[in-house]
């Protein structure tokens, strides 16, 4: 070892004998100085205009668009060359190398005392990154420090990497230009190789686990593997050994083939220990951020865990969807990538992909591709994705093994595990993709068991099936819908009281949504017998129906009034009502306080008021009308939106009044729970699909039916509030900085090295 250090100590002395390292680090703290400090600036300028901040850590330093470790990352390749070039180069040029030869030292000494050197000079570069580190901390509100701490680490193994590749790269030439050159070769192409052969999966696993492409991004976004910090200890164990054996076979004669031979076991080895640490089961893990934001959410491990059997997702690929090119083998990596959250908790997690071809309901590709049949534009896109065309199955042979005709042939997912199977579904939305949220529910409705909502039909109520503006299609079973309850783990299903048929004993929650008839005596008994027993009851009324809802609300000391909500609106007719939450009862609702936080509007066209005898009921409001501008008339709006005026004397009833109510009570020991809404377009297509105003009536919907099952769905994969959200700095104190790391330092740096290289010269 002391052979090493004084070999390292010695390359060091040279390294800095040179202009070179003295250029690195005054060019790195500038550059890294201008793009920090302008990313600080931004923020500051952003919170000083009155707006907030959120996770300032990621945002400054670890995000993926314009962050400081993704800036630094992009930039060492362009330094490295330039300090490893002359390790070996130097000495070959010189004939030095024929000197230590025949010294008593080992080839190995010298490779990793020069090694030992450049990888000191790069823990110079991240003291610098240290020093920003520092900076951050002292303006960041209760800054994520782990999470820089990762990142730097990252970018350090980097910087290791990097250093070995280029000091092969030296033990290759005596020219040091062409060292340099040759290295940034390398980088190039460990950078690309992880695009070849993607669409072959043997060779798809070994090219991705030889790319460098990205292997910093964990640590920057505060996840630290095993595999990734495996990978970066092979490849600098690979070049180090490359470096050895290229020294070695100068000293001695060997055949070519024992050369080869060498070199080739040394490639097998790191390629077995890549491989078997990229295996799920032998990867740890360590979540560097505050609030384990690259982790599972409590929700979602709290299901996983209840999973000790295989879980086997299978991928149905019909190569017609517009979706299936991010299935195809060519994207294979980055739609593992997706689940790996998962497999760190489900190592044993099994994926399969089948492709096939089958007709569908219009899409691009059948536009632009007329007179084409399924099966020939099936055959295309195999050509343009580099897919083996026999690999794709006929209509006939996919019916055999599933029916998809129900999910309309779209590519969709299969989940199954302890014999039950359910579907993840891909949306027609920009992330197209489940979230954590949907996986889970999948996942769920897996290990425990989904919850059943039933609608009522038989009165010609809302429609759970069509896509009108009125009907409950995109709320309740949508499947190109992220939000709709069939992808949040409910199931959906429809039920009716007609001639007294008793309802289902598994529902948790009945809809009962605008009826246009009178319920029938023998279906109001059955609704009746339904809340005696405790069921759970959501009733969403319209103006103008009363007499009809009235039988079944006075049930629970619920009643309708005659006439409708009028709001004042420059913008919207007078009976397009927007709700807000009420405060005081939302704190009974804790999934609804965040709503409340936001300010969160719902949008309710032609809403009643009603009043409530609470009876055995507790009350609690949950949405109510904008105040003082809103009031109950019988008056009814002009066909034209024209504006209306609040008149007292006819009998105008002067807002808030209460939009959304929910009642509970205890019944055979279980708590029942009953929500009564002042308008049934609340939960339409139409509303859902609203973008002006702004409103979030799904989002409250949502929270809705989490609340009528106890919790169960949807699965709450909400993550704690970040503390660092806040700046404590001015614009006068960036500009410090800016003049202490872009002009001051560099310029001590350029004063220390010109006196070190001038001293050196006299002597």
């Amino acid at each position: 070892m002391k052979t090493i250090f004084r070999i390292a100590r010695l390359e060091l002395n040279l390294l800095f004998f040179s202009p070179i390292a003295w250029l690195v680090l005054v060019i790195f703290i500038i550059q890294s100085g201008v793009t920090f400090l302008e990313r600080l600036e931004g923020f500051s300028n952003f919170q000083s205009l009155g707006n907030q901040l959120h996770s300032l850590t990621e945002s400054i330093f670890a995000s993926e668009y314009r962050g400081f470790f993704k800036n630094v990352q992009s930039n060492l390749y362009l330094y490295m060359p330039l300090l490893t070039m002359g390790l070996m180069s130097r000495e070959l040029s010189s004939g030095t190398i024929k000197l230590l030869f025949s010294s008593p030292v080992r080839v190995a000494e010298i490779v990793l005392g020069k090694y030992l050197a450049i990888i000191t000079y790069g823990f110079l570069l991240v003291l610098i990154l240290a020093m920003f580190g520092g900076v951050g901390y002292s303006v960041i509100e209760s800054m994520d420090i782990t999470l820089v701490l990762s990142g730097i680490l990252g970018l350090y193994l980097l910087i290791c990497a990097y250093a070995a590749i280029g000091l092969f790269m030296s033990c290759l030439t005596s020219y040091q230009v062409v060292a340099a050159i040759a290295t940034l070769v390398v980088f190039a192409a460990l950078n690309y190789i992880g695009t070849i052969g993607q669409h072959i999966d043997f060779v798809r696993d070994i090219t991705y686990f030889l790319s460098i492409a990205g292997r910093t991004d964990e640590f920057i976004g505060g996840l630290v593997t095993s595999k990734d910090v495996l990978y970066f200890v092979v490849v600098i164990a690979l070049f180090l050994t490359f470096s050895i054996l290229s020294l070695q076979a100068g000293r001695e004669s060997k055949p070519v083939f024992v050369k080869i031979a060498r070199y080739t076991v040394v490639v097998v080895v790191a390629l077995a220990i890549g491989y078997v640490s990229a295996r799920p089961r032998f990867i740890a893990y360590y979540d560097a951020t505050a609030t384990d934001s690259r982790t599972l959410t409590a929700g979602s491990r709290a299901v996983v865990g209840q999973m000790n059997k295989p879980l086997k997702i299978t991928a149905f690929v019909n190569l017609i969807d517009q979706n299936a090119p991010s299935m195809m083998p060519l994207a294979r990596m980055r739609d593992l990538a997706m689940f790996e959250k998962y497999t760190r908790f489900l190592p044993d997690m099994e994926m399969e992909y089948v492709y096939y071809y089958d007709s569908l309901q219009g899409g691009e590709l059948y536009d632009n591709n007329q007179g084409l049949t399924n099966k020939a534009l099936a055959e295309k896109v195999a050509t343009v994705y580099k897919f083996a065309h026999e690999r794709i199955m006929s209509p006939e042979a996919m019916r055999e093994r599933i029916d998809l005709s129900s999910e309309g042939n779209r590519v969709v997912r299969q989940l199954e595990y302890d014999g039950k199977k359910t579907f993840l579904r891909i949306f027609n939305d920009l992330m197209r993709q489940p979230g954590e949220q949907e996986i889970t529910a999948a996942l769920k409705r897996l290990a425990t068991k989904p919850v059943k909502v039933a609608v009522l039909t038989g009165e010609h109520e809302r429609s759970t099936a069509k896509m009108g503006d009125r009907e409950y299609r995109v709320m309740m079973q949508e499947q190109t819908f992220r939000n709709a309850l069939i992808n949040q783990g409910f199931d959906v299903d429809t039920v009716s009281v007609s001639g007294g048929r008793p309802l289902p004993e598994d529902i948790a929650v009945l809809i009962v949504a605008d009826p246009l008839t009178p319920f029938s005596a023998p279906a109001l008994a059955g609704l009746r017998r339904y809340i005696d027993a405790g069921g759970n009851l959501l009733i969403l009324g319209e103006p103008g129906k009363r007499a009809i809802l009235e039988p079944l609300t006075s049930l629970v000391g619920v009643h309708y009034r005659d006439g409708m909500v009028i709001q004042d609106s420059e913008d919207f007719a007078p009976d397009f009502v927007i709700g807000e939450l009420v405060q005081s009862d939302t704190t009974e609702f804790p999934s609804l306080q965040a709503f409340y936080k936001r300010h969160a509007e719902i949008s309710m066209p032609g809403a009643s008021s009603f009043v409530v005898d609470s009876g055995a009921f507790k009350v609690f409001h949950l949405l109510s009308t904008q105040g003082p501008k809103t009031w109950h008339t019988l008056e009814k709006p002009n066909q034209d939106g024209a504006p209306m005026r609040y008149i007292a004397e006819r009998g105008d009833l002067k807002g808030p009044l209460p939009l959304v109510t929910a009642l509970t009570r205890n019944v055979n020991g279980k708590q029942q729970r009953i929500i009564v809404a002042a308008d049934a377009d609340m939960l339409s297509n139409g509303e859902i699909f609203r973008r002006t105003p702004p409103v979030q009536n799904f989002y409250f919907a949502a929270q809705l039916f989490h609340w009528f099952c106890d919790g169960a769905y949807p699965v709450d994969t909400t993550r704690p509030e970040t503390a660092d959200n806040k700046l404590e700095i001015d614009k006068g104190t960036v500009t410090k900085f800016r003049a202490a790391f872009v002009f001051i330092l560099p310029a001590l740096l350029i004063a220390a090295g010109s006196v070190f290289l001038i001293v050196r010269r006299k002597r």
